[in-house]
């Protein structure tokens, strides 16, 4: 029988060698929790109506979210979520990195596989309901965020075979919300784009040119040449409101300049369209878009004068949509039958957009060995 002594040392040297694997197998997890990722759908329910909405929620980076929003009854538009935050068990996020018009903003609890909370637009406060319905889909594209007084995006396809057409995307104050979303949908078709937020209260509607915008303009352009993908052949503005008129003066000094997509622009008179004249002399391929329920410009006024001004010329269009406002939004009301009608995009924009940027940009080339 060994001594009491060396008893005593031989277990101490085994609890010594023991003591890891004892701690490894018994210890409590005290780890992070799993963040919530998955692909969630359901519903806004609004005045008794609901409107279908699919939120995907994926891990980008260890501990950090990243959400997508799109809407499948609305010609499945969406947008990229910013101001996310995750405090189990809530989740906030907005449609928008800063304050404009017309920011959405989602406020949710989760339960188990589900969401439930309020999705608010301006004044209109909708009950959310969503359920997780297995893993969340990948976004398709890489998205940046450049923050300043006037905060920068960029929306840049991860197809790295291929060369993109890009779009400069200029919207007023008022535009900034509806940009986000028309942002998202030409990332998603293959665009790398380009967006710049406009200063808080910059809502100027007449043609006067503010010559500052332009060195902007050209600066975007110039970075949007630079990307190692972008086919610099097909690199076009999309500009609304005031900022079309100073994109038409850009467009009609800068050869450059593939396509122009002027949206909401007011022409109160003949000399108000003489950029557009010139820049349809130089054969560049121009659609403008224009709601007949515009109430900040003489929608008929300035899309026939714009039209003039096009001169027929093959590849350029004026669209008129029915029941759309400056933001080419179809505002939400009640129908004559007492159902509430939510707000969207103006029926069949996005198709309408899609066809004639397939024609004046069409489909990507393999890219070319660098």
């Amino acid at each position: 029988m060994l001594p009491f002594s060396r008893l005593l040392a031989a277990v101490c040297r085994c609890s010594a060698l023991l003591l890891p694997w004892l701690l490894l197998g018994c210890s409590a997890d005290t780890g992070r929790q799993p963040l919530p990722t998955g692909h969630y759908e359901g519903t806004i329910t609004y005045q008794g109506s609901p409107l279908r909405m699919v939120l995907n929620l994926r891990e980008a980076v260890p501990g950090q979210l990243q959400a997508d929003v799109s809407f499948p009854e609305q010609q499945n538009t969406g947008f990229p979520a910013f101001n996310l935050r995750y405090n189990a068990p809530k989740l906030d996020f907005e449609q928008s990195p800063g304050g404009i018009v017309g920011n959405i903003k989602v406020e949710a609890i989760r339960e188990g596989d589900f969401w439930r909370g309020e999705f608010t637009a301006d004044s209109l406060r909708g009950e959310l309901l969503l359920v997780r319905r297995g893993q969340p889909e990948a976004r398709p594209y890489k998205l940046e965020t450049t923050t300043g007084k006037q905060p920068v995006l960029r929306f840049i396809s991860l197809d790295t075979t291929m060369q993109h057409p890009a779009i400069a995307l200029f919207p007023d104050q008022l535009n900034a919300a509806t940009a986000l979303t028309w942002a998202d949908a030409l990332a998603r078709q293959g665009f790398s784009v380009t967006l710049v937020i406009p200063e808080a209260g910059n809502t100027p509607i007449g043609p006067e040119p503010d010559t500052a915008r332009l060195p902007l303009m050209r600066q975007v352009l110039k970075t949007l040449r630079q990307e190692a993908r972008v086919d610099t052949s097909r690199i076009g503005i999309w500009a609304a409101g005031s900022q079309g008129y100073a994109a038409a003066v850009l467009a009609a000094s800068h050869r450059q300049v593939a396509f122009l997509i002027a949206q909401s622009v007011g022409l109160s008179t003949a000399t108000d369209a003489q950029p557009f004249r010139t820049v349809a002399r130089q054969r560049v391929p121009v659609l403008g878009l224009y709601g007949n329920q515009d109430t900040l410009l003489n929608a008929r006024e300035s899309s026939r004068r714009l039209r003039n001004a096009l001169g027929g010329r093959r590849g350029s269009q004026v669209r008129t949509f029915a029941q759309a406002d400056h933001r080419l939004m179809q505002r939400g009301k009640i129908s004559e039958e007492g159902k509430w009608e939510w707000p969207g995009l103006a029926t069949g924009s996005v198709e309408e957009v899609l066809r004639w940027l397939g024609q004046v940009a069409p489909a990507d080339t393999v890219a070319a060995a660098r």
